[in-house]
């Protein structure tokens, strides 16, 4: 056996026996230190809203901002000379996607969603099932969809009004 698989399983075994040690507990005590440990961490830097998921969030808002005022430039130049809209539209959805990522807003992701979305359906307008031309029409926007989902703890769900 393989020396990981080995530590892998005892790890897990033991997690299993500590997890069957735990089940004997209260369930109204587990409810409270869970609640308890959540409360607690969620103001720590490492926890969902601490200052590296912020920062993080931050980061990557800058980023977007970085790549899509070019793509305006570059796709009003375009539509004036009577090519594609896709750039300068993808480019305000990437600058909309940043404002909303810098105000850590859950809605960065649904606009990007969209974004992405939209950006899928050009690619297949442009060059239809042709692997080697998807491929440079979809893998950064689909890097930068991974990106905001990784920078998903930092972002908000906005407040019910009362």
């Amino acid at each position: 056996m393989n020396p990981l698989c080995a530590v892998a399983c005892s790890v897990m075994y033991a997690h299993l026996i500590g997890l069957r040690a735990r089940r004997q507990r209260s369930t109204a005590h587990n409810y409270k230190s869970i609640m308890t440990f959540i409360s607690n961490n969620a103001t720590t830097p490492s926890g969902p809203t601490g200052r590296g998921w912020r920062f993080a969030a931050f980061a990557l808002a800058i980023v977007l901002v970085l790549f899509g005022l070019p793509l305006v430039g570059g796709g009003i130049y375009l539509i004036i000379l009577g090519g594609s809209w896709y750039y300068a539209l993808a480019g305000l959805g990437l600058i909309v996607t940043a404002v909303e990522l810098a105000r850590q807003r859950m809605r960065a992701l649904w606009i990007y969603l969209v974004v992405w979305g939209l950006t899928v359906i050009w690619a297949f307008w442009e060059v239809g099932f042709d692997w080697w031309g998807q491929v440079p029409r979809l893998v950064a926007p689909t890097v930068v969809l991974v990106l905001i989902l990784i920078v998903l703890p930092a972002l908000r769900r906005p407040q019910a009004r009362t």
